[in-house]
């Protein structure tokens, strides 16, 4: 197989929510598949899963071509991808990016990575956490796809370092925690997302730490007791647990954005 590697669609200030196994989750919920084949099984259809990017400014901010290759297709659904555009490119791969507001770019142009291809939006199925249509959940829908099959987009992503017109503010150095690691507090407190360029009001809590299945809710305020923790890069994630009861992980410091705090 040829293996490729693809930039991030987008730049500047971002966070990941949804990965791909929430969606593949999802799906299965939902009673869609998500493997294609074989079709006689799925009567419901398949479901292609995907990553969630949430920007700032969360509407209109640059999305770039993950690499390079033609627009094999435009999207202007109701629902679905809403305003969209799908790349394909070689070894089989196709990108797809949803939910724009805007698409910059045509049916059949040649594609450079790190050229500007639409505008972020929530165009099409975007739900906020209360399941309604709602700007406040404007975000990036990025798929792969290799020979049909949707894939995990996470190991082929790589760091880009194309500018894009206009630009989009720097990325800095995630804040030191106002707590020492490993020596954390026995109680965090959740303050939420401190930017609009996320979701919502409140943490994802997740039965893995990174990229597991989103299970719940942290609501702004809520404490939880500390059970363990683990960092990836400049990321700490937390075992937590109310009234001795185990619920899963979330983040105190993830993408420079500082989320829980001592109780």
């Amino acid at each position: 197989m040829n293996k490729m590697s693809f930039r991030y669609p987008v730049q500047g200030r971002y966070s990941i929510g949804n990965g791909y196994s929430d969606h593949v989750a999802i799906a299965e919920r939902e009673g869609l598949c998500s493997e294609p084949f074989p079709a006689a099984s799925c009567p419901k259809g398949y479901y292609y899963g995907g990553i969630d990017f949430f920007t700032t400014p969360p509407i209109g901010a640059p999305i770039i071509a993950s690499a390079d290759g033609p627009v094999a297709q435009i999207y202007d659904q109701s629902g679905g991808y809403g305003k969209g555009v799908k790349l394909s490119h070689s070894g089989g791969y196709q990108t797809v990016y949803g939910h724009m507001s805007r698409v910059l770019c045509k049916a059949g142009q040649a594609m450079k990575a790190g050229d500007v291809i639409g505008e972020t939006g929530w165009s099409g199925n975007v739900w906020d956490g209360n399941g309604q249509r709602s700007p406040s959940a404007a975000h990036l829908h990025l798929e792969l796809r290799l020979n049909g099959r949707a894939i995990d987009p996470m190991p082929l992503l790589v760091a880009g370092t194309v500018e894009v017109d206009g630009g989009l503010p720097p990325v800095t150095a995630p804040p030191t925690p106002s707590f020492a690691l490993p020596d954390v507090p026995a109680k965090l407190k959740s303050i939420a997302y401190k930017t609009s360029s996320l979701i919502t009001s409140a943490i994802r809590i997740r039965v893995n730490p990174i990229d597991g299945m989103m299970i719940d809710w942290l609501k702004p305020g809520e404490i939880i007791n500390v059970i363990s923790w683990v960092s990836h890069g400049n990321d700490y994630w937390f075992l937590g647990s109310k009234n001795d009861l185990k619920f899963g992980w979330v983040a105190a410091l993830y993408n420079g954005e500082v989320w829980l705090v001592p109780a």
